[in-house]
């Protein structure tokens, strides 16, 4: 899924993501479009230790074969602490299908978080821990996808890498997924 971000002032950034699949075959095919908008208002100076808080909204439209709503919101809360160790991190979101016949007002509920420590200059260590929890209004983790994810940060030049190989901790997760986000700056 390549991802295009420009930042719009010091602490807005607007952002297109162009998810994509490829099948058995070798097919491949644009799932559709989302588009978002960062806003992190508390963050420490470069090179500071402190809080950081902020939220990203996302709208989506995808295609009904990759996605039961086509047209789907998404509200995640961005929190944490970092240092030049240490990062720890903890991102609730909130997800709204807005499709004609799935469109509710309870939002469905999901969780990140991440802990990371800096071993040698620009490379961190950590783990990432993803969770389903149902619904706002009924929040509950048990029959939900939960994946712990043994992660690398590493900053070459000025591209960024974050790998992951993770495993499922539940039956409705996958038993194992890889993951791969590279940062190239224009």
């Amino acid at each position: 899924t390549p991802e295009f971000s420009y930042g719009i002032a010091p602490n807005w950034e607007a952002g297109l993501y162009l998810p994509a699949s490829r099948d058995a075959n070798g097919d491949t095919e644009l799932a559709g479009a989302k588009v978002r908008l960062k806003w992190l208002p508390v963050k420490p100076a470069e090179g500071e230790a402190g809080w950081f808080f902020g939220a990203n909204g996302e709208l989506s439209r995808l295609k009904e074969r990759f996605s039961q709503s086509r047209t789907s919101a998404e509200l995640r809360i961005m929190s944490g602490w970092r240092n030049a160790d240490w990062l720890v991190a903890v991102n609730p979101v909130f997800g709204w299908s807005l499709s004609d016949g799935l469109r509710s007002s309870t939002a469905d509920l999901s969780f990140g978080t991440k802990i990371a420590r800096t071993v040698a200059p620009g490379i961190a260590l950590g783990v990432e821990y993803y969770a389903d929890a149902g619904t706002t209004s009924h929040p509950t983790f048990r029959d939900q996808a939960q994946t712990l994810y043994a992660a690398v940060d590493a900053e070459l030049g000025k591209w960024s890498i974050n790998f992951g190989v993770g495993r499922g901790l539940t039956h409705s997760a996958d038993k194992l997924t890889v993951k791969t986000i590279v940062g190239v700056p224009f």
